[in-house]
């Protein structure tokens, strides 16, 4: 059984995607991205208006890759983190990382909203505990301070494209941008939507996209639920990445590009500056 989900492929990974606990609970993951883009992607099939997507870091269950010793070696220090043999993304990885398996939520989400919503993400946090609603986010950039009080940590917010372009600005210098009631489509997990880690989600035009288990299935899997965000994945990958595979690395805060923790030495906010265009 174990063999038969290992060898259904939905993807190719060139690099190991951290879902390491310390990692997606504390700061931007790699699989964090990808699954929160997956899900984005996914909701504007149903949705184009969609713009932004939160989902929880603690929802992410596992890594995808190997994580080797040298021979010879037993310091963790010179642990390496590898993709998986041949760089395959499997039905396994993707059921390992997204174990909850949560459905889609679609919501409606004013300016001030979502900086609510951003801010109860960051209030937890501290410099030694991990919660797990600390966010994964895609459509959306921000900059936090850890050493601002809860509900006061959010510096820098804005909404930007597919090609990470600045589209809209929500909050600068720590205060709302203009109107606040402006609106943002937005898709999350129905178990945030439906107040887990409390996540101060609107009921604003829900639309929840899991169909029951037993409803047909559509795309290129039928393992997992249409409109699940283990469907969504693996639907992504087989779209985007079954031939060329993901390659961005995961990184050092210091250089984390969608969610910047000013407290890390030397990080600058820089997220309403215009990213690099990829090659």
């Amino acid at each position: 059984m174990v063999e038969e989900l290992r060898g259904n492929v939905v993807g190719l990974s060139a690099v190991f995607l951290d879902g390491d606990r310390n990692t997606v609970r504390r700061q931007e993951s790699n699989l964090g991205n990808l699954t929160a883009d997956a899900n984005l992607w996914w909701a504007c099939q149903t949705d184009d208006s969609v713009l932004v997507s939160i989902k929880n870091g603690g929802g992410i269950r596992a890594s995808i890759g190997q994580v080797v010793f040298p021979p010879g070696s037993t310091d963790p220090g010179d642990v390496e983190r590898l993709p998986t043999d041949g760089g395959v993304v499997s039905q396994l990885d993707v059921q390992s990382a997204l174990a909850f398996n949560n459905g889609l939520t679609l919501l409606t989400l004013t300016a001030a909203e979502l900086v609510e919503v951003i801010e109860h993400a960051v209030a937890e946090s501290d410099r030694g505990n991990s919660p797990g609603r600390f966010p994964q986010v895609g459509g959306i950039r921000f900059s936090w301070d850890l050493d601002q009080p809860p509900g006061r940590r959010v510096q820098t917010l804005a909404i930007v494209d597919d090609s990470g372009a600045v589209i809209d600005i929500v909050v600068a210098n720590g205060m709302l941008q203009g109107a606040p009631g402006r609106i943002f489509r937005t898709v999350t997990l129905d178990f945030l939507a439906n107040g887990g880690d409390s996540y101060p989600f609107p009921q604003t035009d829900r639309v929840d996209l899991r169909e029951p288990d037993t409803a047909p299935r559509s795309g290129l899997f039928d393992f997992a639920p249409d409109g699940t965000e283990q469907d969504a994945l693996a639907e992504y990958m087989g779209t985007f990445y079954a031939e060329a595979p993901f390659d961005l690395p995961e990184t050092a805060p210091i250089d984390d590009l969608r969610i910047h923790n000013l407290s890390v030495p030397g990080k600058v906010d820089t997220v309403l500056d215009a990213l690099p265009l990829a090659d």
